[in-house]
């Protein structure tokens, strides 16, 4: 599997070193650490962030007909109690032993209140989540309004898929009600479910990656990486009394669980400051460790041979079918998907957008080179658009957050791609991908 691997990420660097050195250093505006914010250190918890940006105008002659999409839920509670409940249970260990600073017993209290309040309510969608969802497609149809327009007095048609996991379908549920809101004319097909998975979950389907995601050396590199680089003095000494005895690697995980929780109270509306337990020092610290784990997990990293980014193969053939499909059949103004971070992150690196499908070797170094909050977002999406003149040539772009990106497919008209390059270059990917049997 090692050499396979190697030699599938070779050809893949051998196509991408073909982009001009220029467009990639574009593409590659990561954000100094030193300047990364407090809602930024949220991570793949980050509300979504629209960032409005000039967008390069097409060639002369080219309309836009057609979107292929794949979108994240949007921001959601809590999926469980697997993080507030072992953070609970040290807070009641030290409460029974009067350990508890008074902030201490504060945000006990806190945490005690929010777990009885997502009751029932884990891993929903919540109002902004749903919010964002619809700003989403109305910024859809306005910035290509021509994509949603009727040809010849028919209706345009529009495919929706999800996931079965609620908060997808509430996604899908909440974006395509607002494209029919502000077009009536649009006739939307909509399905859920796990016919789906093999597109949409394809980390779930796939044995190798199952194994790794369990049993991977991931785990070590992560573990020695948290133990060296978790703040936890801060936590101690504002939550505990300093008699208070916990083993490091408890505490370590106990830091860690509470920034995530914290880190999503933002998608709740929860107005709860942990700024003191949490000073941005820190918090980027605790960040950078959550975001590698996303690294380790989702994305293109040395440990992981390529497996979490290859597995996402049945998800880019669809895309290369249903553009086909769309282009031919006519008539179709997109195909929409709605799925999860761990569908986004591999796919996007998937596609070569530099900025997702940097191979690091070094830990330390990951934070400064990919970064999650940046990548997949709450309704974190990934956007094909079509266009097309009057010689039926068709050239396509491909936004990440609804922001142009670099790919690496030779093009004269970059950030925009002919369509025959894009389709030839990633159907190499795929076929390569399933001839050698990593996908199953």
């Amino acid at each position: 599997m090692k050499l396979l691997n190697t030699y599938l990420w070779l050809i893949f660097f051998c196509f991408l070193s073909e982009i001009p050195a220029h467009s990639q250093s574009l593409a590659q505006n990561n954000i100094p650490i030193e300047r990364i914010s407090l809602l930024q250190c949220s991570g793949t918890a980050m509300p979504y962030l629209y960032e409005k940006r000039g967008q390069s105008a097409p060639p002369a002659g080219y309309t836009p007909f057609y979107i292929n999409h794949l979108s994240r839920h949007g921001a959601r509670y809590l999926t469980s109690a697997s993080k507030i409940t072992p953070v609970l249970k040290i807070f009641n260990n030290a409460a029974q032993q009067n350990m508890l600073t008074l902030r201490g017993k504060e945000v006990s209290r806190f945490l005690t209140e929010l777990s009885a309040q997502s009751d029932g309510k884990w891993g929903e969608l919540t109002t902004l989540g749903k919010e964002e969802q619809r700003n989403i497609a109305r910024r859809m149809i306005a910035n290509f309004p021509a994509v949603f327009d009727p040809i010849q007095g028919d209706s345009m048609t529009i495919f929706a898929i999800s996931t079965g996991v609620h908060r997808s379908i509430q996604s899908m549920e909440c974006f395509t009600s607002e494209l029919k809101s502000l077009n009536p004319t649009l006739i939307i097909h909509s399905e859920s479910g796990s016919k789906f998975d093999s597109i949409l979950r394809f980390f779930d389907c796939n044995p190798a990656y199952n194994i790794y995601k369990k049993e991977g050396i991931w785990k070590q590199e992560y573990n020695e990486f948290a133990l060296k680089n978790t703040p936890i003095k801060q936590v101690k000494k504002i939550l505990f009394n300093p008699e208070f005895s916990l083993p490091n690697d408890s505490l370590i995980d106990f830091a860690n669980n509470l920034f995530q929780i914290y880190a999503i109270l933002p998608n709740m509306n929860v107005q709860f400051s942990m700024d003191d337990i949490f000073p941005i020092q820190d918090a980027r610290r605790f960040w950078a460790n959550s975001n590698l784990l996303q690294y380790l997990r989702k994305g293109p990293s040395t440990i992981g041979e390529g497996l979490p980014v290859n597995i996402a193969a049945p998800l880019l053939e669809d895309f290369l079918v249903t553009a086909r499909q769309a282009i031919e059949a006519g008539g179709i103004s997109a195909d929409l998907r709605f799925a999860h971070a761990e569908t986004l992150i591999p796919f996007s690196a998937l596609l070569g957008i530099p900025q997702v499908s940097s191979r690091i070797a070094q830990p330390q170094q990951v934070a400064a080179t990919w970064q999650d909050f940046r990548i997949s977002p709450m309704a974190g999406n990934i956007q094909w658009i079509f266009y097309r003149n009057a010689s039926k040539e068709i050239i396509v772009k491909v936004m990440l957050n609804e922001q142009e990106v670099f790919l690496p497919v030779p093009s004269d008209i970059q950030p925009y791609y002919h369509w025959e390059n894009l389709y030839a270059y990633y159907k190499r990917i795929i076929d390569a991908l399933y001839q050698k049997s990593v996908i199953k």
